[in-house]
This record gives C-alpha cells, structure tokens and sequence, in this order.
C-alpha cells in the first residue's frame, strides 16, 4: 500500500491522504485463470493471499512518502502491548499501522520544517531519548533484582512506624464550613 500525507497546515484535520494499494501479481494471475469456476473458492484465495503477502516477515505494509513501514515494526509493536496486557487481534493490528503512519508523517513534517532542530525542541527530543533509556534501564534492573510482596509489606510497615511516632506527626487545623 502507498500512502502520501501532505500537511496543508498545523492543523492536523488539514491533512490529505491519498491511498493507493498493490496487490501482489500472482494474486491477479490465479484470479484470472479461476474466475469461472468457484466464486467462492476464489474469494478465500485471494483472501489468504493477500494476508499471507502483508503479514509475511520483512514485508513492506505501507510506504508513507517514500519512507517504508515494515511488518516487524508493526510486529515489535503488538508485542509491547501485549506485554502491558492487550490482546493480539486485527483491531490491534490496524490501531497499531494507523498510529505508525501517523507518527511517520508528524516526523517527516517536523523534519520538513526543521523544528527538530530549534533549540527548546532539541532539549525534549534529547530529553526524551534519555528518558527512554532511563526507562530501559530500570526494566532491565527490575528484572535483575525483582520486588517480592513480603519486601512490598516490610517498607510498608516502616513506613506505617514511622507516621506513629510524635516527630513525625503532623496537625492539621480544619475551620467548620460555612453556611
């Protein structure tokens, strides 16, 4: 499938898509040479064809002007949610491809305009790559030195300690309401 986006203005309603999708030749081939036998038989084939050509690996799945959108990123991107507790399903899927593509516009816009490289926007770009980072880190950390439920308790019931004590205790004054 190739999609161009132009952003006619910052307004991100303004947007112009144009779809323009390819099928595989030998799809049209087998269609051509059974089209009078089995309407049905044809209709699964096709079928089968064109999602075995999408969700083949390496694959092609959009191109957003000029730019290639592969099935593994769409693929790394269903494992993320499932590993935050998604389901794996075409609605998945198509979210998952919509928001790729949308994101690769925003990004050839942003590079188009050169706002990557204004200096209050450098400093979130870098500050967000080291957040990304910082949030690896600490997955790969947590995984290395898990939390159990019983170190859970015992930081909890410090913490409980801790409040009972007088130094630690705060007053809090609150007026009768009005009316």
């Amino acid at each position: 499938m190739q999609i161009n986006i132009n952003f006619c203005s910052n307004l991100l309603a303004d947007k112009v898509l144009v779809f323009n999708s390819h099928i595989p030749s030998f799809v049209i081939g087998i269609f051509m040479r059974l089209m009078f036998r089995n309407f049905a038989f044809i209709l699964a084939l096709l079928i089968a064809a064109t999602v075995c050509y999408a969700q083949s690996p390496g694959q092609v799945v959009v191109v957003v002007n000029g730019t290639k959108i592969y099935q593994k990123q769409i693929d790394e991107a269903v494992r993320a949610e499932v590993a935050k507790g998604a389901t794996d399903n075409a609605g998945l899927r198509e979210l998952i491809l919509k928001d790729l593509v949308f994101r690769e516009a925003v990004f050839q816009d942003v590079k188009k305009k050169g706002l990557a490289s204004q200096p209050d926007n450098e400093y979130r770009i870098r500050m967000a790559q080291q957040n990304a980072i910082v949030d690896i880190w600490f997955d790969q950390f947590l995984k290395n030195h898990p939390i159990s439920e019983s170190d859970v308790r015992a930081e909890y019931d410090k913490e409980v300690a801790k409040s009972k004590e007088p130094k630690n205790a705060n007053q809090y004054l609150v007026a009768d309401p009005v009316g």
